[in-house]
Parts: structure tokens; sequence; C-alpha cells
């Protein structure tokens, strides 16, 4: 019975150790980042942040914390590419025919396609 009490004892020695390493790599990490981003991590790092903001930190992290690098991001095999930030939106066809129905009419079209009559 002593030799299971001592492993659970080296058991929970070596758990308490492996948290104060992660801890350390973790502060380690944050120290790393760019004061300006340090709450995002902070967010992240804690559970608060949503998706997209997680999202946000590691194409940051990817492209070495510089904004406009990751702008222009072409990792297109990264399993976040179709999620990354700053990207365009592409408007579909039917958006488009959409809009364009709604600026005809804001300049006085009709839904026939005729001018109104003053």
């Amino acid at each position: 019975m002593n030799s299971d009490k001592i492993e659970v004892s080296v058991q929970a020695d070596l758990a308490k150790s492996a948290v104060g390493l992660i801890s350390d790599e973790i502060k380690n990490h944050r120290a790393a980042i760019p004061s300006k981003y340090r709450k995002l991590c902070d967010r992240v790092l804690t559970g608060k942040a949503s998706p997209r903001e997680a999202i946000k930190l590691q194409c940051l992290a990817c492209f070495g914390y510089c904004q406009s690098e990751m702008v222009q991001c072409n990792s297109y095999l990264c399993e976040l590419y179709r999620y990354r930030p700053y990207q365009k939106s592409v408007k579909s066809s039917t958006e488009s025919v959409q809009q364009s129905n709604r600026d005809d009419l804001s300049i006085g079209g009709s839904r026939d396609g005729h001018a109104k009559q003053k």
C-alpha cells in the first residue's frame, strides 16, 4: 500500500510540475507577442474570445504579428484560409442584381423599370 501512496504522490508532483512548465511556456509565449495583441491573446487563452478572434490571433502569429502581411495571405493549403480575417467579401451575382435594383429604386425608378412621373 505504501508504494501506491508513493506512486500517487509522484504522479501529483509530476502533474504540478507539468502545469508549472505549461504556465511558464504560456508566459514566455505571451511575452513574445506585441503589446498591441496581448489582450486578444489573453482572451483566446482564457477561452473568452470568439472563434473569429482566435483565428485572427493564429493568422497574426503566422505572419509575425504584421497585419499588412496577413492581409495578403496566400496560404491556400491552410485549414483556416477560408476563415482568415480582412478578406474582401465577394458578392454573388444575385446580390449584385439585388443591389442594382435597390439603386434603381432609390434614384426614382420603379419596379417595372420605368421612371416615376412627377
